[in-house]
């Protein structure tokens, strides 16, 4: 039911299937899952804390919590278990991408940079680690190494209009005003329309002419 898009009917499975079940490990992260997509995240939350206190060395339940902590704002309380998640399972760049974004929300993007970077090697195929990192490589002004993720990033999901647009933000900071251009028009085209006239428009008179 989860997967057919129909979570109130999958909180009443899983529910049933706990109560039969009590220790049953996926019907309570699958209860979890179904009350997020419900929006019910303090009911996934209060989920999620019952099911450590029966599994704490559960990787899956202590990374969808640091998840749900994300999701719902309290990101001071998503680091312990994110940590514990990856200490668990250290080999998903998913808890690894999470750590990383729980950081930059924090102001540690230097730790944030580390901990995208162990998630690219992990798993290079997946847009959400090079994007992150990229996305923190900017911020910290290393716009050459963000220019080499965020093209990495384009290989995966060449569509993604954010990307288009940081990776034109980092090659006009470069000083290559044209390419970035290119970009910013690129991401007009995928729809970022605003923040993409808005770069053009400020990058324009800098431009070298023809």
């Amino acid at each position: 039911y989860l997967q057919r898009n129909k979570p109130k009917l999958a909180v009443e499975c899983f529910q049933e299937a706990i109560t039969h079940s009590p220790n049953f490990l996926p019907g309570r992260l699958g209860l979890a899952k179904a009350r997020r997509a419900l929006g019910d995240l303090t009911g996934a939350e209060h989920c999620l804390l019952e099911t450590l206190g029966r599994s704490p060395d559960s990787a899956a339940a202590n990374g969808l919590l640091g998840s749900i902590y994300l999701e719902a704002g309290n990101i001071s309380s998503a680091e312990r278990p994110l940590r514990e998640a990856i200490q668990l399972a250290p080999d998903s760049a998913d808890f690894q991408c999470d750590l990383a974004a729980c950081l930059l929300q924090l102001k540690r993007p230097d730790e944030a940079i580390g901990e995208f970077r162990r998630a690219v090697a992990l798993a290079p195929g997946v847009f959400r680690a090079w994007y992150g990192l990229g996305s923190t490589q900017l911020m910290r002004k290393h716009q050459a190494d963000a220019v080499e993720s965020f093209g990495r990033a384009l290989l995966i999901q060449p569509d993604s209009r954010e990307c288009h647009f940081n990776l034109g933000r980092a090659l006009c900071q470069l000083g290559d005003v044209d390419v970035g251009i290119r970009y910013f028009q690129k991401a007009f085209v995928a729809g970022l329309t605003e923040l993409a006239l808005d770069a053009i428009a400020a990058w324009v008179c800098a431009a070298p002419s023809a």
